[in-house]
């Protein structure tokens, strides 16, 4: 099964990827996770994948296209696509990849949230630096500094403050 799920950041795509994966046993594949270990292993493609993410903008169309294809040619069990395609060009690029593999789209699932409910959960994000968990500052409370899977510390992304959200999700 071939899945995809769209929505801004901050829609719930991670939570809802997490509840199918589990039950479907598919395979997650996040456009933005693959740009940010791109940029943490200062790949060619990374490096120019950096400068737009910093500044909050969306990462260019070819950049995106050559990791996605790399990653789907990889992967040989079902996926869940989370985050991807987010324009007509994109979608269209995309059938092409699935085509070469000899596979095809069983469903696509668009999450609608407010914008005010994104920026909310966005600029309270944290981020595990080891696992790369996702957590909700309120949701921790002043308890807990540290992941509660590996145990690791946190970090807030550059691009989750009010502006780069804000020009994220236009």
């Amino acid at each position: 099964m071939h899945l995809v799920l769209l929505g801004v950041a901050g829609a719930g795509k991670g939570t809802q990827v997490e509840r199918l994966r589990g039950k479907l046993g598919l395979v997650h594949i996040a456009a933005g996770d693959l740009l940010r270990k791109a940029v943490k292993e200062r790949t060619l493609l990374g490096q120019k994948a950096e400068n737009f993410m910093k500044e909050g903008r969306l990462v260019s169309d070819d950049i995106v296209l050559e990791l996605l294809e790399d990653k789907i040619r990889e992967e040989k069990k079902g996926f869940i696509l989370d985050g991807f395609p987010r324009n007509l060009f994109q979608a269209k690029k995309l059938d092409e990849i699935l085509h070469r593999e000899n596979r095809r789209l069983d469903l696509v699932i668009n999450l609608e949230v407010k914008e005010s409910t994104i920026i909310e959960r966005l600029s309270r994000r944290l981020v595990c630096s080891s696992c790369g968990r996702i957590y909700n500052k309120e949701n921790l409370g002043d308890s807990s500094s540290t992941c509660r899977v590996c145990g690791a510390s946190f970090f807030q992304r550059d691009d989750d403050n009010p502006e780069a959200i804000k020009e994220r999700i236009k």
